[in-house]
């Protein structure tokens, strides 16, 4: 998979930098675990796939918190570094072709902002159908990608792309991430209608595909009480997202 490895590499400092991921984008994490919990129950010792480690931060956080088993995989020497350098005892895995994963082993795989930065359809189905490879049958796979309704508008904490520009599929968007009150970074993301998401599911072989815009909803406040309660982000107001929906989860089954 050819991934741009110049731009990963280079990201590396910003993804590291202030934990951004979840500054920025606090809530869509939270209802990509509601959706493995609603699929695998209890989470403790189940064998999840991170696609798209990164530094590894949510990896690490899912084995904390939910005693998963969660094993991560990127395409960056730099991020793997990382992940490997803050967990030694993890198990985080260089994206050079095939994942390295016997077939029907994995109980469940997330993918976290990695489609929206894969600038081909024909890559995203490569990725698709080496994680339903190694997924057992019925191992659920969530997709957690960008509100088209949100391309060129401002939120409290980013902005995807310009106001008023029109994107075709496969377009390059920059999106801009607002760290303080005079700073702010850059990412390249590709545009991809949500129905280019659920199609590469589908001929991956996944089953009942189905997307949505996540919602504060009870069993998402359940697991924001419970991750604060761990003194994770227990500063984080959450109730302030309730009109800001800035995130899509896809999600299906093998």
């Amino acid at each position: 998979m050819d991934y741009d490895k110049r731009y990963w590499n280079k990201a590396t400092s910003f993804y590291t930098k202030l934990g951004i991921l979840w500054q920025w984008l606090k809530d869509g994490y939270i209802p990509v675990i509601v959706e493995l919990k609603k699929a695998l129950g209890d989470l403790r010792g189940k064998q999840i796939l991170d696609h798209g480690c990164g530094a590894g931060k949510i990896t690490r956080s899912l084995k904390l918190f939910y005693s998963a088993e969660v094993q991560g995989i990127d395409p960056s020497d730099n991020m793997i570094q990382e992940a490997r350098k803050a967990d030694p005892d993890g198990r985080y895995e260089l994206l050079t072709g095939d994942f390295p994963w016997l077939d029907n082993t994995l109980d469940g795989a997330m993918s976290n902002w990695v489609f929206v930065e894969i600038g081909s359809v024909e890559e995203m189905d490569m990725a698709a159908r080496e994680i339903y490879r190694v997924l057992k049958p019925g191992g659920p796979f969530v997709i957690l990608v960008n509100n088209e309704e949100y391309i060129g508008k401002r939120t409290s904490t980013y902005q995807n792309g310009k106001p008023g520009k029109k994107y075709n599929p496969g377009d390059e968007i920059m999106v801009t991430c607002f760290i303080k009150e005079n700073e702010s970074i850059e990412f390249k993301d590709y545009y991809w209608p949500i129905e280019t998401y659920c199609s590469v599911m589908e001929r991956a072989g996944f089953r009942e595909v189905t997307s949505y815009v996540p919602e504060l909803n009870p069993r998402t406040f359940e697991e924001i009480e419970f991750l604060q309660s761990k003194d994770f982000f227990p500063d984080v107001d959450y109730q302030a997202l309730v009109d800001e929906k800035p995130t899509v989860i896809i999600v299906g089954k093998k």
